[in-house]
């Protein structure tokens, strides 16, 4: 979500603070690391500096822990005053705590985000829940999103399911969902093509492989 786009409170924003959203929408974080301590500086309670801190260290640095901390303090800096902000916020700590392998607490985010501001992307929760063991959990968000008639929604379906069929070792499923998943898309998703080509090259099935990435 472009940053420029979560601004119901913007006319708060000095002058500084908005120069510094377009420098993270640029994903100019180097800039942005030094306009944000800079504001910072002379105001500590800064929202926009701490959150561009927060993305800073999570997209730029992979310092993780660092990052959930600045989320942290800008969520408390925020106090509900605008949920589009507040839901931003609330899936930058899934993603983070989801990356720092730490799953039940990515789930716990994403309750948090559906008691507050109604479900979140579903998409999100196959893979903790995977992780989890939860793998028949998982497996049901797949299978039902890739019955949805929402395109996007279909990609992440099949994509899960392939996915999953795949870190299992389960090679000739991994294949069936993935053409599954190109029938279902009308061979319009480079992802699940590219995944396709994939599971039919560890199948040995190598002009399959081969046809299908070109296709994608």
């Amino acid at each position: 979500v472009s940053t420029s786009a979560l601004a119901a409170f913007a006319d708060s924003f000095t002058a500084e603070e908005t120069a510094l959203l377009k420098e993270l929408d640029g994903a100019h974080f180097i800039k942005a690391r030094r306009a944000a301590e800079q504001v910072l500086a002379k105001n500590p309670d800064s929202f926009v500096a701490t959150w561009a801190m927060a993305r800073v260290h999570h997209d730029e640095e992979g310092n993780h822990a660092r990052a959930l901390y600045f989320l942290k303090r800008a969520q408390t800096l925020l106090d509900d005053r605008d949920d589009t902000w507040g839901m931003n916020l609330l899936l930058e700590e899934y993603d983070t705590v989801f990356e720092m392998a730490r799953n039940q607490e990515a789930l716990d985010v994403l309750e948090k985000y559906e008691r507050r501001y109604g479900p979140p992307p579903p998409q999100l929760r196959i893979w903790p829940l995977f992780k989890l063991g939860r793998v028949e959990e998982a497996t049901a968000v797949a299978q039902r999103l890739s019955g949805s008639k929402d395109n996007a929604e279909r990609v992440w379906g099949y994509n899960g399911l392939l996915s999953i069929a795949f870190e299992q070792h389960d090679r000739q499923r991994a294949h069936h969902w993935a053409l599954e998943g190109v029938r279902a898309t009308n061979d319009k998703s480079c992802t699940i093509l590219l995944n396709a080509g994939g599971t039919a090259f560890t199948n040995f099935k190598i002009p399959e492989a081969e046809e299908l990435m070109l296709r994608a």
